[in-house]
């Protein structure tokens, strides 16, 4: 019995490119994939394992603004605030207008202790969805983490104009401002 050695190597060289091919068009799928596995961790409090799923889903796709904010909420959740920043931050340079991924930029710069940082983020949040009363909040007091206390008043202010149901606690927390409590 003989081997063609030319139809052999033909038949391996068209095996290999398809192969190839077709893991290029399942990477979005495989991804994807991994990226709902994580969801599922998150929803049983399984971060660490999240962690591992966002990770295979992003090295798939590194520049997917929602692989990148996903693995920011997992690094979150487990209290490491400043990785969670970098996702984050990655996944704003990825999608610059998306009011949710700058919120939980600010958030994640807030929970590591870099105030200034989250205000910028957080002005660009509330620029893009005035709606959102964490994103406000969390503003006002980073201005007085900073010690702004007219920026924390004006923020205040701001508040009670585009979110009438926290006019109480505007109001409340503009008075202990103007106190110096």
């Amino acid at each position: 019995m003989t081997i063609d050695v030319t139809s052999y190597k033909s038949r391996l060289a068209v095996f290999l490119l398809s192969s190839f091919i077709l893991l290029l068009a399942l990477r979005p799928f495989i991804a994807y994939l991994n990226l709902w596995r994580g969801d599922q961790m998150i929803m049983n409090g399984n971060f660490q394992k999240a962690k591992v799923q966002y990770g295979r889903a992003l090295f798939l796709l590194p520049k997917n603004p929602e692989v990148l904010s996903s693995i920011g909420y997992a690094y979150s959740k487990l209290g490491k605030h400043k990785e969670a920043a970098y996702f984050y931050t990655k996944a704003a340079k990825a999608k610059p207008n998306d009011a949710e991924i700058l919120f939980l930029l600010g958030l994640a710069l807030f929970q590591a202790g870099e105030y200034r940082e989250a205000i910028k983020n957080l002005e660009k949040s509330v620029k893009s969805d005035s709606s959102n009363p964490a994103a406000w909040q969390l503003l006002a007091t980073s201005y007085e983490k900073v010690s702004e206390k007219e920026k924390a008043i004006q923020t205040w202010e701001r508040i009670k104009k585009t979110l009438p149901n926290l006019k109480e606690r505007a109001n409340s927390k503009i008075e202990q401002l103007k106190e110096g409590n």
